[in-house]
């Protein structure tokens, strides 16, 4: 994959549903919070980058491979630091699945009841949910 490639997916995927919800929170909790929040973040943000970046060079200046976060944890702290770097990006990725299949299986079946009564909604929704799970794994 190419460097822009790269950009392009980890925007989308970073971005996500997320920015859906950025016009109700802002009419729910005003302007002026909305301002400060988005000021917050874009602090930490480039704080974090700052620091991946720093980290970055530092291990690439040491001559070691620095391909991502577990690369940079394994210079930082060592195997057993680089293997929990792997472990937490494994663990968030299958949260994050969980987390999208609850939302789908209920989108499902609030679609799902304008055509179905309630058990045929089970039956149909159950199968759905796990054919999109087998299909994500």
């Amino acid at each position: 994959a190419s460097f822009l490639g790269t950009v392009h997916t980890l925007s989308n995927s970073a971005i996500g549903a997320g920015v859906l919800a950025i016009p109700f929170a802002v009419s729910a909790g005003g302007v002026g919070l909305a301002f400060c929040l988005f000021f917050v973040v874009v602090l930490t943000t480039w704080f974090s980058l700052h620091l991946f970046a720093a980290a970055t060079l530092e291990v690439r200046r040491r001559g070691l491979p620095a391909r991502g976060y577990e690369d940079i944890a394994f210079a930082a702290g060592g195997r057993m630091l680089g293997n929990f770097a792997k472990f937490q990006l494994v663990f968030s990725c299958v949260g994050a699945m969980i987390a999208f299949l609850i939302l789908l299986r209920q989108l499902l079946w609030d679609v799902s009841s304008r055509w179905l009564d309630a058990e045929e909604r089970i039956v149909w929704t159950s199968h759905a949910t796990l054919t999109t799970a087998l299909v994500l794994v």
